[in-house]
């Protein structure tokens, strides 16, 4: 008995005993097979360290360096699970956690990539002089924290190249000698001379830019290329180097069209595939140089033989949504590769303005764009294009003083910023405030003495102003530096010759700002000085908005209901919730609710009217729906998301096709060019049986657009209506020619008349 006891105590303890190593080797066994697709990795490796499975992370760190694991573009795995895990801005608290709690090397590296990550983006990637000192010293700070975690982590594993690599990249930002720079390098290529990011890391300190030599850079460069280090390193060295080269040229078509370049882009390429043919850089690269050379669908065609590969690329998903936004201008593809980007990735500050962006300039949809450059901005504060764009968004509604908000926020962080200045200016212009405008186009044309453009305004304020000698000066320069506005130039100058123009023009003043789209701006504080004091509901009313425009309803709502406990009328905070229970909950009681509050505090405001329309609209209470959205227009007619409903209402529901004519008249007076709304309109017409009127309506479309396949198969169906058969096969023969899938019920009366 005592011996069975025996055996049951042993087994058990060999089960404890066990248990943990087995389960090491489980969680490498699954971290290992998904080595083959980078991104679940990373997502599996986020959730160990969430997780405080700090000891499986250290494990596999261990034997990723024991493995020598590549990836397929043939830089070490391990130095990109360091960036990837450094670059997640949520994970600072277990890192600190991982810290406290280890001694392994891993835990160190890792939390020194992520203080040098936030380094720059609290420095942001502009030239130096525009960071002020706050952000500088900022910038500092954060990278101090990271020398001390990579120089822990030195001391305790020199193996490790990643923490000589990390000073690295610390000594290039605070300015190491270039002594310090070399040892580190030395450090990095010592402890594993297959490594990647020393060398690219010495490629940039070698630039002019970090106080480097060209010549310098230059030798580096050939050494490599010439005494190949394994990995892809050489390769994107070369190439990079070549990209550089060709942007001083000034010229880069005729850079790369030059006899003795393209031998040797084509020579690098070909190398790094035949080494490593499954690196997902090369197609990067190969796009880059027939996007710049202006062959865009071959282009295209490499970025899709690389999403054909890897379909959940966010970089390349990004770089085809570039050729289509401004090279090719085929909105609706840039659109769905954002959109997919920010998918993947919610936190890709790029691929969030680019969407923005795409709404902006692609139909017009300047109140979304905004909401993006919020998020955008939200996430990257030193950025200055998204404040720049959320400033043109805004003055194309007219909302001028938000405008001049954000173009300020750009001119803080690029005082040379001429575009922005130049912006604002036209804010000014627009209000009529001309010597503040005068003042930034002097700004503008003081950075670039050619800018036409504000040549051009302030020759207008000027004029305005009285100061005619001025103004002709101004437009005499226009004529010749900008030749789209020369004529008008030219034009301006005989009116002042002749003095029959009078110089009076009314400002247009700033639009009320609208409570959907209310600017954060301590979130986007970007300059040095003291945040405002905020109240408790103002403090909540911020929280709010930010998680509302970041789709995080859950979060927003409770905020919102904490400024209802504090002020019960708040209009802003009844209105978001009854958004919320509109869309979100589809509470339709509560919203209505809401919506009766939010109108009673200020029955001014269009979006309060449209929204109580939308909730009438939800539970089919239509005419209601209609008196709503007539109640929204009349305070605000130029709105096309409500007269698309009114329109709606009206024609599928009501069955008033006179009135959803007008409501689509007016649309196509918003809009002139979208052809949607022109085919809304002819049909109106068609379904009144007024088929004169619809061939005419199709008519005007097909002035839009020639090639238009409704237009034609309508405008056959109203000669039908009208026994005019030979019009009739006329229009049945040009919708059979331009449309790719003509109407089955065209091709069956073609048959039917062909037989006859």
């Amino acid at each position: 008995m005592k011996k069975w006891i025996l055996l049951t105590a042993l087994a058990v303890a060999v089960c404890f005993l066990c248990t943990p190593v087995e389960a090491a080797k489980h969680s490498i066994k699954t971290l290992r097979g998904l080595e083959a697709d980078f991104d679940p990795l990373i997502d599996e490796l986020g959730r160990y360290l969430q997780q405080g499975r700090f000891k499986a992370i250290e494990r596999y760190v261990d034997d990723l360096t024991k493995r020598g694991a590549r990836a397929p573009s043939g830089v070490p795995l391990l130095e990109l699970v360091y960036s990837e895990l450094g670059k997640n801005r949520e994970s600072g608290v277990y890192l600190d956690k991982w810290c406290e709690t280890s001694v392994h090397h891993s835990a160190f590296i890792t939390r020194g990539m992520y203080h040098v990550e936030e380094a720059w983006r609290v420095r942001g990637g502009d030239w130096g002089y525009t960071v002020s000192n706050e952000h500088s010293d900022l910038f500092q700070q954060k990278l101090q924290q990271a020398a001390a975690d990579f120089v822990t982590a030195h001391t305790v594993n020199e193996k490790d190249p990643n923490s000589a690599t990390g000073m690295l990249r610390v000594c290039i930002g605070s300015g190491c000698s270039k002594k310090e720079k070399e040892e580190w390098f030395e450090a990095a290529i010592s402890a594993d001379p297959t490594t990647y990011f020393p060398y690219f890391y010495k490629y940039e300190y070698l630039a002019h830019k970090w106080g480097g030599d060209f010549q310098e850079q230059t030798a580096f460069v050939r050494d490599c290329y010439e005494n190949t280090p394994a990995g892809g390193i050489t390769y994107t060295l070369m190439l990079d180097y070549l990209r550089a080269y060709a942007r001083r040229s000034g010229n880069m078509k005729r850079f790369y069209s030059r006899l003795e370049v393209w031998p040797v882009i084509e020579d690098v390429l070909t190398r790094w595939e035949t080494e490593y043919p499954g690196a997902l850089s090369q197609y990067r690269w190969r796009a880059h140089f027939q996007e710049e050379l202006g062959n865009y669908q071959q282009a295209l065609a490499y970025l899709n033989q690389a999403l054909a590969k890897y379909p959940n690329s966010v970089r390349e998903l990004k770089s085809r949504g570039d050729i289509y936004l401004y090279r090719l201008k085929e909105m609706a593809k840039a659109k769905k590769d954002y959109a997919r980007a920010v998918e993947l990735d919610p936190s890709d500050d790029e691929a969030l303005c680019s969407l923005g962006i795409v709404y902006q300039w692609h139909g017009g949809f300047h109140e979304k764009a905004i909401e993006y450059y919020d998020r955008a901005i939200a996430l990257n504060p030193r950025e200055k294009w998204y404040f720049y764009y959320r400033g043109d968004a805004n003055m194309m509604l007219e909302n001028y003083q938000d405008a001049i908000e954000s173009l300020n926020q750009a001119i803080r962080i690029n005082p040379r910023m001429k575009k922005a200045f130049y912006r604002r200016g036209t804010a000014y212009y627009a209000m009529a405030q001309y010597q503040q405008a005068i003042n930034d186009f002097n700004t503008a044309i003081s950075i670039d003495p050619r800018f036409g453009k504000a040549l051009y305004k302030r020759g207008l304020s000027y004029a305005y102003l009285g100061d005619m000698e001025m103004a002709k000066n101004d437009f005499r320069a226009v004529m010749e530096y900008e030749p789209t506005y020369a004529q008008s130039a030219q034009r301006h100058i005989r009116e002042i010759e002749s003095g029959k123009k009078v110089w009076k023009r009314a400002g247009r003043p700033p639009k009320p700002k609208k409570t959907t789209t209310v600017t954060l701006q301590p979130q986007n504080k970007t300059v040095a000085g003291v945040s405002p004091q905020l109240s408790e509901a103002e403090s909540a009313m911020f929280e709010g908005l930010k998680q509302y425009r970041q789709g995080m309803h859950k979060y927003a709502k409770p905020a919102f209901e904490k400024v209802l406990e504090i002020e019960p009328q708040n209009k802003v905070a009844l209105y978001h919730l009854g958004m919320i229970a509109y869309r979100i909950d589809r509470d339709y009681p509560k919203a209505l609710d809401y919506c009766n509050k939010a109108i009673e505090s200020d029955p001014g405001q269009a979006d309060y009217y449209a929204l109580r329309g939308d909730v009438f609209y939800g539970v089919k209470q239509y005419e209601s729906a209609r008196v709503e959205y007539e109640n929204a227009l009349s305070i605000d007619g130029k709105d096309t998301k409500v007269l698309k409903k009114l329109a709606k209402i009206y024609s599928s529901k009501l069955r008033d096709f006179e009135k959803a004519f007008d409501c689509y008249d007016k649309l196509v007076q918003l809009e002139p060019g979208n052809t949607k709304f022109l085919h809304k309109r002819s049909m109106c017409k068609y379904w009144q049986k007024d088929y004169r009127a619809a061939i005419d309506q199709f008519d005007r479309l097909l002035e839009v657009d020639p090639k238009n396949c409704g237009a034609f198969s309508w405008k056959g169906y109203s000669y039908r209506k009208l026994g005019d058969k030979q019009n009739m096969i006329d229009q049945y023969q040009k919708a059979m020619q331009v449309c790719e899938k003509p109407p089955i019920a065209i091709k069956r009366e073609m048959e039917t008349l062909q037989a006859e």
